[in-house]
């Protein structure tokens, strides 16, 4: 794994834990668990190395369920997805070579 794609599943989810519409954010066993779902996908879609690609496509599945929508969020319908779609849309995307 590049570590320039380490370093970007950090900063992801440290951005979740400063998010107003976040209760709380996810944990670094978020980010080890995203980095292991990612490299078994890399594996399916047939490498034997991880691109941004891959993490995106399962940021939300593997971080939804980790972190909590703050109650006043949850009042005027801000739905979690969208809170880490805005995390994935803010984070620079690291350029990596396979």
């Amino acid at each position: 794994v590049d570590p320039a794609l380490i370093d970007y599943i950090q900063h992801l989810v440290r951005l979740t834990r400063q998010q107003a519409d976040l209760a709380w954010g996810a944990g670094p066993r978020a980010g080890i668990a995203l980095l292991r779902c990612g490299r078994s996908l890399a594996m399916v879609r047939g490498r034997n190395y991880l691109i941004p690609d891959d993490l995106q496509d399962l940021w939300i599945p593997a971080l939804a369920h980790r972190v909590r929508i703050a109650p006043e969020a949850q009042v005027a319908g801000v739905a979690v997805e969208s809170v880490l779609d805005r995390v994935l849309r803010a984070v620079p995307v690291p350029t990596v070579h396979g």
